[in-house]
């Protein structure tokens, strides 16, 4: 009578645990994400549609069966029949998933849990079908939602006193079931515990019940089921511990369909198909006759009973503890807080230092390299004109196009550095837009009309004369990028753009835009972001083919965002590329006697113009000189100069004013950048550019500066054309002293006599 008593009272106390656990419960459509609708969720139970998308579906087919392993000494969850098929409430929920996805996952026999995990690590089974999900196994393998949540507790004797939490356990053996979740938990958590392992749940409650060991962990249904069917009545639960037993099917972290798959099947299972499986399996506990009544007076005073004093037990005999100790935790968390922060600064410093060191080592060794590869062009220069032998001319050759090719690469490598280091400001200016896309596209015109490209340069009627940029660095971007277009365009087109949007009312500002696009081998959207990173190249270009260090375009997008502007791409592989730059609130200069002229220039492919295979050249109305006619024929003279003389002389006025302008703007940037570089190519360049413009104006003083720089270039001596160089503001001085000189002599005499000398 007393055994029955005992049984009948720890029957009450699991149905009140039960119930506790039934509630913690959140699987399936209860734990369902609360923006997927209810229609939706029916028509999948109902099979009227298929629940995955034809993608996952073909996929799920395409696998040939899918293994599925368990625990068969896992009751009620999962253990084998007379028949040794699995069944329980983990077997049931699989059974729905096969129904729910149309699809027989195939079986294999374990004879435990180990072994099933083995067989998951060594690829022989695709997924466990139950697993206690912990932070150990969480980096080991992928697991699906919940399926089940049931709290662990601790089984005593009913000899023994009572245990409120793990805390209270000093020297008792306390026993847990091999690899279950409950091991991790109290191995990672509680290490001081004397711990004992059993095989399976059946064995621990034997050995519990025999006085084998003192305390057994595990959670609630599985004590509930084994303690009704091995008819133990001398065991009872003491205490609920802090950890949740979080029931999920585990497969291989390499296996993010399947979870997918698994988890928009769990998500139809619904409250009632949840509660009717716990109510199947759980129901074999109080399969004896009861008496209800008795049962409910138990329940009532047992919930109160256990309610308070597991609240207040643990409520007030922790609080005081758990206080101190979280601000004990909480004062060594704010000293390791500062410590860290004060570390962080001092590593921050350091880095800043030593980038800045870096950036500032090469910016030194670019300089230092680039004076003796100077010397290398230039001498290699001169031996191709003293040697005849074809051979010993390539080999110039080669020395030749590598020295340049280093050369470019220094020269990115310095600007990328002085950026890095903030050795770069942005030199704000007035800069004639127009004038500025012009000298760009006759650059490139020779090499386009080479590779039989369409060059088109078009800029906008609504862009303003004269906008406040840095020339030098706007027309540094641009020579990148269209440099760019044109080495990946083998056949097709180029075409240069420039467009302005109006800024904010009353502001004087607007936002500038340019683009560049070509018709070439275009750029994979996967590497859009890597072009702009230094040393990054399209993943897959040839180096043999295109060359390139990977430095011009993030030149290129950290100039422009200096500038207060941003770079776009639009590309795809094989469909050409558009780059765009916006540059925004850039301030209008246009002065109010200009008008904006109207440029759409379009560069013609070799063979399509002169017989020189350059290109033609639309016109885009640049201001020419003109010549006027002698006033009053040969009376009208002017002191040491003929009639004709004065007549021309005051015909080219307006000239000589525009022959100013470009020597001391565009003319005088390249004349300062050689003064820093050093490039004999460019120097070249720019003595060829000056004779032309001297030419041009018929100003002698500017045709003879700019030969001795070319003799200075074609001579290799470095030291005749820093000199020259050096001169460049004497000759402006004597240009403006020309132009007061020519302005006196031909004024008209204020009384109109003659004032010629004898």
């Amino acid at each position: 009578m007393r055994d029955a008593f005992r049984r009948r009272g720890f029957q009450c106390a699991l149905i009140l645990l039960t119930l506790v656990s039934a509630v913690m419960l959140p699987i399936g459509a209860a734990a369902a994400p609360d923006s997927q609708p209810a229609g939706e969720q029916q028509g999948q139970v109902a099979g009227t549609t298929d629940l995955l998308t034809p993608f996952e579906r073909s996929w799920l087919n395409a696998q040939p069966q899918l293994i599925i392993g368990n625990d068969p000494n896992w009751p009620p969850f999962e253990m084998r029949n007379d028949r040794g098929d699995v069944v329980g409430i983990v077997a049931d929920y699989v059974a729905l998933l096969e129904s729910r996805l149309n699809y027989k996952f195939g079986r294999v026999a374990a004879n435990d849990f180990a072994s099933t995990i083995q067989g998951l690590e060594d690829g022989t089974i695709d997924m466990v079908s139950a697993v206690g999900v912990t932070p150990r196994r969480r980096g080991k393998m992928s697991f699906t939602n919940t399926l089940l949540s049931y709290p662990i507790v601790m089984a005593v004797r009913d000899s023994q006193n009572f245990v409120g939490s793990l805390d209270d356990l000093g020297n008792e053996r306390v026993a847990v079931v091999k690899n279950y979740a409950s091991q991790d938990f109290l191995l990672t958590n509680h290490p001081q515990l004397n711990m004992f392992f059993v095989d399976t749940l059946q064995e621990g409650l034997l050995s519990l019940s025999n006085g084998e060991i003192d305390v057994l962990v595990s959670n609630i249904p599985s004590i509930t089921y084994l303690v009704n069917r091995l008819g133990i009545s001398n065991i009872k639960l003491t205490g609920i511990t802090p950890y949740t037993y979080e029931v999920a099917i585990g497969m291989s972290r390499d296996s993010p369909m399947l979870k997918r798959i698994l988890d928009k099947a769990l998500l139809t299972i619904t409250p009632d198909e949840q509660q009717a499986i716990y109510r199947n399996w759980l129901s074999f506990s109080y399969e004896e006759a009861v008496d209800y009544g008795l049962v409910w007076r138990v329940v009532g005073i047992a919930a109160l009973v256990v309610a308070i004093f597991l609240y207040w037990n643990r409520k007030l005999s922790r609080e005081i503890d758990e206080r101190m100790r979280s601000e004990v935790r909480l004062r060594k968390s704010e000293e390791r807080l500062r410590s860290a922060i004060k570390r962080a600064e001092v590593l921050a410093k350091e880095a800043e230092a030593a980038n800045k060191a870096k950036s500032e080592f090469l910016a030194n060794m670019s300089h230092e390299i680039r004076t003796p590869m100077n010397a290398v062009i230039g001498y290699t220069e001169l031996l191709e004109g003293l040697i005849q032998d074809a051979k010993q001319q390539s080999y110039i050759d080669a020395v030749k196009k590598g020295a340049r090719a280093l050369l470019s690469v220094i020269n990115d490598i310095l600007d990328l550095s002085k950026i890095e280091s903030g050795k770069i400001s942005i030199e704000l200016g007035r800069v004639d837009v127009r004038r500025l896309i012009n000298d760009v596209a006759t650059l490139f015109s020779a090499r386009c009309a080479q590779k039989q490209l369409d060059f088109r340069v078009t800029v906008d009627p609504e862009v303003p004369i004269a906008l406040n940029l840095d020339e030098v660095r706007i027309r540094q971007v641009l020579l990148n990028l269209v440099g760019n277009a044109i080495k990946f365009t083998h056949k097709g087109y180029i075409a240069l753009s420039v467009a302005a949007v109006p800024g904010a009312p009353k502001s004087n500002t607007v936002e500038l835009v340019i683009a560049v696009e070509d018709s070439g081998i275009g750029i994979a959207p996967d590497q859009h972001a890597r072009i702009f990173n230094a040393f990054e190249q399209h993943e897959g270009q040839s180096n043999r083919q295109y060359g390139g260090t990977g430095l011009g375009l993030a030149i290129t997008k950290k100039l422009v965002e200096m500038m207060n502007g941003e770079i776009g791409l639009v590309s795809d592989q094989g469909s050409g590329a558009r780059f765009e730059i916006r540059l925004h609130h850039v301030l209008v200069v246009q002065e109010e006697d200009e008008e904006p002229l109207q440029i759409t220039t379009r560069y013609e492919p070799a063979g399509a113009a002169d017989s020189k295979g350059l290109g033609t050249v639309a016109s885009i109305n640049q201001p020419v000189a003109t010549s006027a006619e002698p006033a009053n024929g040969a009376a009208e003279r002017t002191p040491r100069k003929s009639a004709s003389t004065a007549a021309s002389s005051n015909g080219h006025r307006k000239g000589e004013g525009r022959l100013e302008r470009l020597l001391a703007g565009e003319f005088r940037e390249l004349h300062d950048y050689l003064l820093d570089s050093g490039d004999l190519q460019e120097a070249a360049s720019f003595g060829e550019r000056l004779t032309a413009l001297g030419i041009q104006f018929d100003k002698q003083n500017v045709i003879d500066y700019a030969q001795s720089l070319l003799r200075a270039v074609n001579q290799f001596d470095l030291d005749a054309m820093n000199a020259i160089l050096l001169a460049y503001d004497d000759l402006m001085a004597a240009l403006d002293d020309e132009g007061r000189v020519d302005t006196d002599d031909t004024a008209a005499p204020a009384d109109g006599t003659d004032k010629t000398e004898s």
